[in-house]
């Protein structure tokens, strides 16, 4: 089974302990995704994802399991976001996403 793509550029919501902003997911899978965040994230905090894919948006509970401390000059921070227990619905949207990226290649979510 495939577990996860990389290589996507896929517009998410967060919201965390501050105000909500966006980021963007160059890494989806099942069990997480790695995002590039405008600001840093703490490892542990508890986030709410708004995940934009074709079609209605995705929304996910999870929480941060990694991140860079700092990031290079005009490059937002990479995250690393576990996500919490998915329902089946979520579970069937993220391998649908994710098989027909593999058939596709890269690709956005707005192509």
């Amino acid at each position: 089974m495939i577990q996860e793509v990389v290589g996507v550029d896929l517009p998410v919501g967060v919201k965390g302990a501050g105000p909500y902003f966006n980021a963007r997911a160059t890494r989806l899978g099942l069990k997480g995704l790695s995002l590039k965040a405008p600001q840093p994230l703490a490892a542990g905090q508890a986030l709410r994802l708004t995940i934009f894919l074709r079609g209605e948006p995705l929304e996910i509970i999870g929480h941060v399991v990694s991140g860079e401390a700092e990031s290079s000059p005009g490059q937002a921070p990479a995250v690393e976001v576990a996500f919490d227990a998915l329902s089946e619905e979520q579970s069937v949207v993220l391998e649908g996403f994710i098989l027909a990226s593999r058939t596709e290649g890269p690709r956005s979510a707005h192509s």
